[in-house]
């Protein structure tokens, strides 16, 4: 900027733009400028965005700092559908590079309409800080109950079956609040690398595979697949709990099976004026099929939520975690059942 009122001007111009923007050095995307949208999107303020690098912002976003490493090479605007995923809203990008001597290009967040079919509101910063607090809250009360209960079982009068009771009860709030920790904990991709995903599929099965040697797994992979980056240990925590809740519904019979499934998928390509080569943004596809039970249409839009469950003795969070989890990995999971034919897809970017 030439003067303090060249920057004003340029301040006040961006924030009159009704989507989120940031100006970052091209090279090492340190943030230079944000309009007050942007500081809206992220809740974060200007002073604590400025001189930090996109990078810090988006850490877990890998598809999204990928396309921009390759786009901040070039000269143009260009346009990234889908390339973010916040709060179950798609977000598009429009990036603007004018040429080489500059060193700044700009970045428009763009909010698509369209939320997720299936897919439930996922404010996981507010889940997180309620359930931390419900479970410091509720522990020290159970602890002193049952420090009470052991005191009464010491002395010698006491009901042996109250006292049973109130140790009983205390077993059940704590598998409640164990439930609880598992959903306050944070979840972050410690361990990525290159995996093939036909190899951590067929090692979530065996688990299942040794509970009924008649069980029929069918596959249909996709030898051309490549391999994709992935944190292996949560993912397998997917599948398995995807697996379990499959094999749970089934109801063994010679009929019953479960079926996995892979397919490349190619993105939406996008031809932009004067820009010789297209954006595009492909996926890997995975479906887990049974012909269980089923899932209710009216429960469809719940299997997601915390504490939700059609189980009489399921905890409700296995799905929640594996929704979690996909999310970290710039994912979507999505489920639906037509003729008793339950299938979970998950999409996954390469």
């Amino acid at each position: 900027m030439k003067s303090k009122n060249d920057y004003g001007y340029l301040r006040d111009f961006i924030d009159l733009v009704p989507d989120p923007l940031v100006i970052i050095n091209k090279k090492n995307f340190k943030i230079y400028f944000v309009n007050q949208e942007f500081q809206h999107f992220l809740k974060k303020s200007f002073s604590s965005i400025q001189n930090t690098h996109l990078n810090e912002l988006f850490n877990n976003d890998l598809f999204f700092l990928s396309n921009l490493k390759e786009i901040s090479k070039k000269i143009g605007i260009f346009f990234v559908r889908e390339a973010l995923i916040r709060n179950n809203l798609k977000i598009s990008l429009v990036c603007i590079i004018t040429e080489k001597k500059n060193e700044n290009m700009m970045i428009i967040f763009k909010k698509e309409d369209q939320t997720h079919k299936n897919q439930v509101f996922d404010d996981y910063n507010a889940y997180e800080h309620f359930f931390s607090i419900f479970v410091h809250e509720i522990t020290n009360p159970i602890s002193s109950i049952k420090m009470a209960s052991q005191l009464i079982e010491k002395s010698k009068v006491y009901d042996p079956e109250l006292l049973e009771i109130i140790n009983n009860e205390c077993l059940r709030i704590s598998k409640v609040i164990n439930s609880i920790s598992q959903i306050s904990s944070k979840l972050i991709l410690r361990n990525q690398s290159p995996e093939n995903i036909h190899e951590i599929l067929r090692y979530s099965t065996f688990k299942i595979k040794n509970k009924n040697e008649k069980l029929k797994i069918f596959e249909e992979f996709d030898p051309s697949l490549p391999k994709i980056l992935v944190d292996k240990s949560l993912l397998i925590q997917v599948f398995e709990n995807l697996l379990n809740n499959a094999f749970e519904a089934l109801n063994l019979s010679d009929k019953s099976f479960i079926k996995l499934s892979t397919k490349f998928i190619y993105g939406e390509t996008i031809k932009i004026p004067n820009i010789k080569e297209n954006q595009k943004k492909n996926y890997m596809l995975i479906k887990i099929e049974d012909n269980g039970s089923g899932i209710k249409k009216n429960e469809l839009s719940k299997i997601f939520l915390p504490f939700f469950s059609t189980k009489k003795r399921g905890s409700g969070i296995g799905l929640y975690l594996v929704k979690r989890i996909i999310n970290l990995h710039d994912g979507q999971i999505s489920v639906n059942c037509t003729d008793n034919i339950t299938s979970f897809r998950i999409k996954l970017p390469l």
